[in-house]
């Protein structure tokens, strides 16, 4: 859903050209940011500062339940969790359509993820808002058809308080009766059978309470026992997802003892980032550094 390359670059130079002529000449030297730019430019197609912010949650449920449907392949990474979705009956491989939610600070923030969502689109053309399909879903949102049939759907985006969730067709060709608009409304009606928490407070997130290598120093090959004690605010399952900086290498894994493992591959200092994600979609980071040697 991003510019095509060629476009962009044409984009890019008239706006350049358009800045540099007379009469729009810049005080400062300050390279212009394109980005910003179009943000801005979407920000007021869409009517951005008049958007209504409701009332903040605890969150979206990892484990998000959708009647007939099962989710796989659960993915965080900055806070953003993607989920896909598969028929449960008849029960099939294929996937129909992806559920990507985001808990925010704030309503304020979450609307800038789907401002963000809405500038990233191809097409400046202003999407129509979701109040033309029915009743509507969250606080603010808007959808795109996809052509693929009357009534096929390519994506819904929608904030429901601090909570930032977008549902994307995964081939409308293949499902032109994919209901999306149907799973989006029971998106909507879990977030809003979640608890409520005070404006200007955030939604509690997992701690960490403990993480660290049982060495910090280790012969590149071996591995090393973490030690690893998170809570979660909700008492659920939190995802895991594990990072390394430095030119040590490596990756964690669980054991057949249930415990985890750093397995090293190369020699170096590394740092090895924790980002936690609880059960209901909030995250929290934690890192533990140690030496990786040769020999």
């Amino acid at each position: 859903m991003t510019s095509h390359p060629l476009r962009k670059r044409v984009c890019q130079a008239f706006l350049v050209s358009l800045l540099s002529a007379p009469g729009f000449a810049q005080e400062s030297d300050a390279p212009l940011d394109l980005t910003s730019i179009h943000r801005e430019k979407i920000a007021e197609l869409y009517a951005f500062p008049s958007w209504p912010k409701g009332e903040p949650r605890i969150g979206l449920a990892n484990d998000l339940a959708l009647s007939g449907w099962t989710g796989v392949d659960l993915h965080g990474v900055d806070g953003l969790l993607t989920r896909r979705f598969k028929r449960t009956e008849p029960e099939t491989e294929a996937v129909s359509f992806v559920v990507e939610s985001h808990v925010a600070p704030s309503p304020r923030a979450a609307h800038q993820d789907l401002l963000g969502w809405l500038s990233s689109l191809q097409s400046p053309q202003k999407r129509p808002a979701l109040g033309e399909l029915g009743p509507a879903i969250g606080d603010v949102g808007y959808f795109s058809r996809s052509g693929a049939g009357p009534r096929a759907l390519a994506w819904i985006a929608f904030v429901r308080g601090n909570v930032a969730v977008r549902v994307l067709a995964f081939d409308a060709r293949q499902e032109p009766d994919l209901d999306l608009l149907g799973v989006a409304r029971e998106i909507d009606q879990a977030l809003l059978a979640t608890a409520t928490i005070p404006r200007g407070t955030k939604a509690p997130r997992p701690v960490v309470r403990k993480l660290a290598s049982e060495l910090s120093e280790v012969v590149a090959g071996e591995r090393v026992r973490l030690e690893v004690e998170i809570t979660d605010p909700h008492g659920g399952v939190p995802h895991l997802r594990w990072m390394l900086a430095g030119p040590g290498r490596g990756y964690v894994e669980r054991g057949r003892d249930g415990v985890l493992y750093l397995y090293t591959t190369a020699p170096g200092s590394m740092e090895l980032k924790l980002e936690v994600t609880g059960s209901m979609g909030t995250t929290t980071r934690a890192s533990v550094g140690l030496e990786v040697l040769d020999d």
